[in-house]
């Protein structure tokens, strides 16, 4: 995703093309749509540190604290990554523009061309643009990432409708994108991404721009940091105070479906989704292992995938307030560890495992959940009072 994004601003910067903002910001929306559909191929489509710590700390039934840092590292191992590929794919370019330009990089001005790599405020590209103070900068950053965390949150939420159309939330997603870009790139020139600006950033000082790259002029580089993540916390706060769609009770109110195996890579994790899916707004969805395994099996991965059933969620390890707030725990192999609370009702479903098993197997169980799923639905009508 940033690779595609960061090349098509740097074709913007070096060679003129695109010449205009919305198609830049176009181009930045089909790389987020691109990277979204590979995540969830792969198990998780978090591209964006923001996006991984607003949900860790609301809504940790479905993204573990533990993975925030792991995550913010490969997310931004990405960054770094795809700032390299640029750099090696307009490294004669970008000589011949500071060449042309008279711009020595690392001195006053080269920030002309070290912005194909990393945002400064305002865009330097903006002949006779008027300052932008740190304090404006940051809030247009939050703003920026809080519009599309508010985004993420409402199209993530299986009580809206939206979220059993995985092709169309993530669509919603990417248009946000766009128009934020649209809305304050000629101010910030919109990171609202810790990782997509600090990876090619970093690239950029190792290339020669030392201090114009990090700090960066009014050594202002950590707004692309700090704002992104503390507004895109903000904006994710605000989706819960968003009414549910008629029909849809709040989430405390709802009967809550807890299942666990042992491993929440397969059957678990099947059933969950299943349950988001066919179970909007009439249940909340919770999965868990006793000993959770490192990720989904691909396998599952690839037969849920078929069925437009994306599968965004990591193992995690079943815990105490799981089964204290469980009205129904359905158990899959994890034997006495998965004890539910008193007057909550307990089903054992006898699911082979798919750990290891082929793709026709995979898409048998894949199938048996389904059916299960449906008539334990058929059976929570009622919301608890």
């Amino acid at each position: 995703m940033v690779a595609l994004g960061t090349g098509t601003v740097a074709s913007a910067v070096l060679l003129g093309r695109p010449d205009s903002l919305g198609a830049i910001a176009a181009c930045w929306g089909v790389a987020v749509l691109a990277g979204i559909a590979v995540g969830q191929a792969l198990g998780s489509s978090h591209l964006n540190p923001a996006v991984s710590l607003s949900f860790a700390l609301l809504r940790a039934e479905r993204f573990p604290r533990r993975f925030v840092g792991p995550y913010a590292l490969a997310q931004l191992a990405g960054g770094v990554l795809a700032g390299l590929l640029v750099l090696g794919v307009f490294g004669a370019e970008l000589r011949a523009f500071e060449a042309a330009e008279g711009l020595v990089r690392g001195e006053a001005g080269s920030e002309r061309a070290a912005r194909m790599f990393g945002e400064y405020f305002p865009d330097p590209g903006r002949v006779g643009a008027p300052a932008v103070s740190v304090l404006s900068a940051l809030a247009h950053e939050a703003i920026g990432a809080g519009a599309l965390l508010l985004v993420v949150f409402l199209v993530s939420d299986p009580r809206r409708a939206v979220n059993r159309h995985a092709w169309l939330a993530a669509s919603l997603v990417a248009l946000t994108v766009t128009l934020v870009i649209c809305a304050i790139a000629p101010i910030t020139q919109a990171g609202i991404n810790p990782a997509r600006d600090l990876g090619p950033r970093l690239v950029a000082w190792g290339a020669g721009f030392g201090s114009v790259a990090v700090p960066g002029p009014h050594a202002g580089f950590w707004i692309y940091i700090v704002g992104p993540l503390v507004g895109g916390l903000a904006g994710a706060a605000l989706s819960q105070l968003v009414p549910a769609p008629a029909g849809a009770s709040s989430s405390s109110r709802l009967p809550v479906v807890l299942y666990v195996c042992v491993h929440n890579a397969g059957r678990s994790q099947m059933a969950a989704a299943w349950t988001r899916r066919l179970g909007a707004g009439r249940v909340e969805v919770r999965s868990a292992g006793s000993a959770p395994g490192e990720r989904i099996h691909p396998n599952v991965q690839a037969v849920m995938a078929e069925v437009g059933v994306a599968l965004d969620a990591v193992p995690r390890r079943i815990t105490d307030q799981d089964l204290a707030a469980a009205d129904v725990v359905v158990t899959m192999g994890c034997g006495d560890e998965c004890v539910a609370k008193a007057g909550a009702r307990r089903e054992d479903w006898e699911i082979p495992d798919p750990k290891g098993k082929d793709l026709p197997a995979t898409r048998a169980i894949r199938d048996d959940v389904r059916r299960r799923v449906e008539a334990l639905l058929a059976t929570l009508t009622s919301p608890r009072g």
